[in-house]
Parts: structure tokens; sequence; C-alpha cells
């Protein structure tokens, strides 16, 4: 099968739902700390970027994808909601006065910084190993960001921005990226895929930034949405991956379609689940519901526009 029948098969799941609304205010909200504390940083490591199709990738990544689960987290699990959560399930607040809420929520500005970080941070180092250093053997880039990550590259531009990133965030989660260093270059010398240490130190990482506010206990929901990314990533770019001799659980058959649907299910029932134990109410479980599915269907829309690299 190829990518443009993959991605509309995708297409035949992820249908497009118009009540996405909590959906667009998070990602509003996402963009403007985009907007004030990542772009800066572009502008003075390697404005280059922002005339290349990688800049879009990079802004829709951060904002669209990681940080945008963080604040979904925020909200259906973070202690310092429960009383609204409390007074939205016994009086059984409407859609309309949910999203006034939302809206009005607002972070610690250092938590939005953080969260926009690690965000912008998980998109960089993905796209150097894969992309920008692909001329590189594996040994080589994963030793260039090693060094990056302990703040020690002698590199410029993109490799720069992640080693100031890295400098900012959790010291021992970005340490745990030397792991996923090792297990992106094996999976192209040694034949296998390890994308497990990708999904556990994305989201160990993004988890970091809102621990204090999130229980522990809802962390596997964190991983179980960074699988279905990457199962999803994995399934469009199949070609991509086998020009460059990268082994992943979808060439390997082991990620098919029916694994995409059956993790995306998982996730909505363990999404649902919290927000029940959270004391939100139906109604809005259900707006949330709808607005899961739309993620679906904009994280495969953004996917198959781009190009396979």
């Amino acid at each position: 099968m190829n990518r443009i029948k993959r991605i509309n098969k995708l297409y035949t799941f992820f249908k497009k739902d118009s009540n996405n609304k909590i959906l667009t205010i998070i990602i509003k909200k996402t963009n403007t700390d985009f907007n004030k504390y990542i772009v800066p940083l572009v502008n003075e490591y390697c404005p280059e970027i922002k005339d290349t199709p990688f800049y879009l990738k990079l802004r829709l990544g951060s904002t669209s994808v990681y940080a945008l689960g963080a604040y979904i987290m925020l909200f259906v699990s973070s202690k310092k909601y429960n009383k609204y959560r409390y007074f939205s399930k016994v009086l059984n607040l409407n859609e309309k006065y949910f999203l006034k809420v939302l809206n009005l929520i607002s972070f610690p500005k250092e938590t939005r910084k953080q969260i926009i970080y690690a965000a912008t941070f998980n998109v960089i180092i993905d796209h150097l190993f894969d992309h920008e250093l692909n001329n590189c053997s594996p040994s080589k880039r994963s030793k260039i960001i090693k060094s990056a990550l302990k703040g020690t590259s002698n590199e410029s531009n993109l490799v720069s921005l992640l080693s100031y990133l890295a400098s900012k965030l959790n010291y021992k989660k970005i340490k745990y990226f030397e792991k996923w260093c090792d297990a992106e270059a094996k999976s192209i010398t040694h034949k296998k895929s390890y994308r497990g240490f990708g999904v556990k130190a994305s989201m160990d990482l993004l988890y970091s930034t809102i621990n204090t506010s999130v229980p522990k206990k809802y962390i596997n929901l964190m991983y179980d949405v960074g699988y279905l990314v990457q199962m999803i990533d994995d399934y469009i770019d199949l070609e991509d991956d086998l020009k460059q001799n990268k082994i992943t659980p979808v060439i390997e058959k082991k990620w098919t379609y029916v694994t995409i649907i059956n993790q995306y299910n998982k996730c909505s029932k363990s999404l649902s689940k919290i927000a029940r134990e959270n004391n939100i109410s139906e109604k809005i479980i259900l707006v949330i519901e709808s607005n899961l599915m739309a993620i679906g269907y904009n994280l495969v829309n953004k996917m198959a526009k781009r190009d396979a690299d």
C-alpha cells in the first residue's frame, strides 16, 4: 500500500470534527508561547531555518502536538482545577461556560516556558538525527547530539539551539536522551527498531515540566499518546524510513493500521477515565472526546501535507 492510500485509510477513521473549540483555544495559547519564547531563540541561533519547510514543522510539532498534550493533561488532571471540575459535574455546566473557563485559564510564566521549551526540544532532536545530520554516520550523529546535550558542542545553528534548550530543562531527563541517541543509531546499524526509548525520553521530559500539577499515575496516558503519535508518523513515512535504511515497527510489521486504531481507542478510554476521576461532567467528557478525534485528524492532516522528507 503506497503513502497516499495509507493516509486516506487513516482519514476514514480520523474524521474531521467541527467541534474542536477546545483544541483551537489551547493551540492559540501554545502558539502565543512559541512566539514569545522560541522565535527570539531561533532569531539568535538559527534564523536561516525560518525560510525552510522545517520551520513550519517545528512550530506545528511544538504547539499542536507536544505542548498541546501537556496542556490537555493539565486541564483534565491538575489539582489546580479540582474546584471548577467539581462544579462542572454538580451543575452540569454546558460547553459554552466550559470553554469560557478554559479560555481564561493561565499557568505561571515559568511553567509555560518550560512546556514550550520541552516541546521544541523534542521536535528539534528528532529532526537533527533523521534529517539535518543525515550526511553523517549514525555514530557521528549520536556523538554530535550527545555533545549538544552536555553543552559542549562546537556546532552552530540548530545544534546550538538544542544545546541551549537542554541547559534549561530537567538535567536527568535530558541525560536519558543519550540512550535515545544510541537507540536511533542502532535502528540503522542493527536493523532493529527501538522506538520505546524515544517515546519514554520525550514524554518523561514533557512530564517533568508539569509534574508538580499532574499526579504521576497519569504519566501512562502520556506514554500511550506518545506511542500513538509515533505510530502515525512511522505509518505515513514508511518510504522515507526505508530510504534511510532505518528500521521502524511499521517496517517490521509490528505496527499496522489496526494497531493505530487500537492505540487511539486506548488513549480515548484512558483520557475519559481520568476526566471522570477528576469530576468533569459527562457533557464535557463528550466534548473532550470529540476534540481528541480532532487532534488525531489534524495530526494526520499535517503529516500528510508535508513531503516525505
